[in-house]
């Protein structure tokens, strides 16, 4: 037998304390243990930690049942100089409370609509002649596929991510069909209606073919010129940092 399995199950079988004396620390745990929380992406899981060990450090020997809005309403006063990380500190804190109702720890989520901290918004929408400034600077470069990347997300607004592991599959004649990573929802979008793009992700694939011969194309539409493969999202963010700089320039 597994022994880390069968501790598990014996551990599982233990006695629960009273409702009333279960803290947010052993919440946290539990949490950490259930279904819900191995059904997260690990990347999701790595910034939900983050923030548990915040709230554990908070209140993880508080009853949960003592945790009420104003509880929740000063631990954001607490964080008010970072109203960003404050939001998500709360937005984990809704969570964790939500999952502690729903094994029956607690009758009502105190967090489940809180006011969250104001917040300045984190950019602007580029105008039109922005993005075609950043398109000619990155073909300029040498960096197409950022160009392109820009180019094709400035009409489908998908995540960054989304748009990297984008697939030459999800082209099917005049329509382009996405399925996106974080909720799995499928998209089906006219790009035959966008001739520019069109245009533009023929170039890719030609430049594509160029580099390798008669071998296969990258899988992905957006690849990366010096290496063949799909981009990397720290590196791809760097060469767009780049880019940007150039063509703020002019």
């Amino acid at each position: 037998l597994d022994e880390s399995r069968v501790v598990s199950a014996v551990t599982a079988m233990r006695p629960a304390p009273p409702a009333a004396n279960r803290t947010l620390g052993q919440l946290s745990k539990q949490f950490q243990d259930s279904d819900r929380w191995r059904a997260l992406r690990p990347r999701t899981q790595v910034g939900y930690t983050q923030c548990l060990r915040l709230i554990e450090a908070w209140g993880g020997d508080v009853p949960v049942r003592a945790i009420d809005a104003a509880r929740v309403q000063r631990l954001m006063k607490t964080m008010r100089r970072t109203p960003a990380y404050a939001n998500a500190v709360v937005r984990v804190l809704r969570l964790l409370l939500e999952h502690g109702r729903r094994e029956g720890w607690i009758a009502f989520n105190p967090a489940i609509r809180p006011a969250l901290a104001a917040t300045q918004p984190r950019g602007l929408i580029w105008p039109p002649a922005a993005i075609d400034a950043f398109v000619a600077k990155a073909d300029e470069l040498g960096w197409h596929s950022v160009g392109t990347a820009v180019a094709l997300n400035a009409w489908l607004g998908q995540r960054e991510g989304d748009i990297l592991r984008m697939p030459w599959q999800a082209m099917r004649g005049d329509a382009l069909v996405l399925r996106q990573s974080k909720r799995g929802a499928g998209v089906t979008l006219p790009i035959g209606a966008v001739p520019h793009l069109v245009a533009r992700l023929e170039a890719e694939r030609a430049r594509q073919v160029a580099r390798q011969g008669n071998g296969p194309v990258c899988m992905t539409v957006i690849s990366h010129e010096r290496t063949g493969l799909p981009w990397n999202g720290d590196t791809f963010r760097h060469v767009f940092a780049q880019i940007r700089a150039a063509a703020a320039e002019t």
